[in-house]
């Protein structure tokens, strides 16, 4: 397994929202998809076996997670790290640390990395919760998209000290 960093100038990345696109659909069996999360994103990072896609990670634009506290969608605090939109591991590659690996590289930034995860996915919660990811927040609404009372816990892993 390789993982490579793109930037969304970069035709990878393109590549990768033409993958999650195919294989994603609005509801995962585990949570909620959203796909307009590649056009809020700044860079991906591809897991690739033989060259071909077996998961990604994105990072949302910069600023998308300060607007996020501004306005107030979760606990109302100054946020400052990396937005993680997504985390996406093909169902035929889970449990082969494919999502642990694209963790990894996410967290080779530096910064504190924040994520959201509905409360209909305690898999993906638990997941992150054993990587060091603390609940901070919720974020409710009676819609969100096409979902009526959504809610999903706002999570946050601290910078490593070097």
């Amino acid at each position: 397994m390789i993982i490579n960093e793109y930037l969304a100038s970069h035709p990878k990345f393109q590549q990768a929202k033409q993958y999650s696109l195919k294989h994603l659909s609005t509801i995962d069996g585990e949570g909620i998809i959203d796909h307009e999360a590649f056009d809020l994103s700044q860079k991906v990072y591809l897991a690739t076996l033989n060259d071909q896609i077996i998961g990604f990670l994105l990072i949302a634009e910069e600023g998308l997670l300060e607007k996020l506290a501004k306005d107030n969608l979760f606990e109302p605090q100054p946020l400052k790290g990396l937005l993680i939109q997504q985390l996406f591991v093909d169902p035929d590659f889970r449990k082969r640390g494919v999502a642990q690996a694209l963790l990894a590289a996410a967290e080779q930034l530096g910064e504190a990395l924040y994520l959201y995860v509905s409360d209909k996915n305690q898999l993906a919660k638990n997941f992150y919760v054993q990587r060091g990811f603390v609940p901070i927040g919720v974020y409710e609404t009676p819609q969100h998209n096409d979902f009526s009372d959504f809610k999903a816990f706002l999570l946050m892993k601290p910078t490593k000290k070097l």
